[in-house]
């Protein structure tokens, strides 16, 4: 299909989900969908033509490959106990009685710096 073809499959105002292959061909120049998606997310999304959604599984799944390639010694924010909320190891969730919860890191402990 050529870019006029999709402009025309694509109006303009007309939302755009973006999945993970769409962003995985954007962020690969490699990937022989890279041109389209490309154009798609620089010209129709980031130009303001066409409105974009990105689900929460898509953006786990796009930061895959960064977060593991991470070296170990690194910490990252999502590892962080004093931002993680705790939860008990042992038994199932689902046996707590519906108001117990989790407990949050306190304001002090999740502020430091790990």
């Amino acid at each position: 299909m050529s870019l006029a073809g999709l402009e025309a499959a694509l109006p303009a105002g007309d939302r755009i989900l973006l999945d993970t292959t769409a962003l995985a061909a954007y962020l690969e120049a490699a990937e022989p969908a890279h041109p389209v998606a490309r154009h798609v997310i620089d010209s129709f999304v980031a130009g303001g033509r066409n409105p974009a959604i990105v689900s929460t599984v898509t953006v786990m799944e796009i930061l895959i490959r960064p977060l593991r390639a991470v070296p170990p010694r690194h910490t990252t924010l999502l590892d962080s106990s004093a931002t993680r909320p705790t939860c008990p190891s042992s038994g199932s969730i689902s046996r707590w009685p519906r108001t117990r919860r989790c407990s949050a890191p306190s304001t002090a402990s999740a502020r430091r710096t790990p």
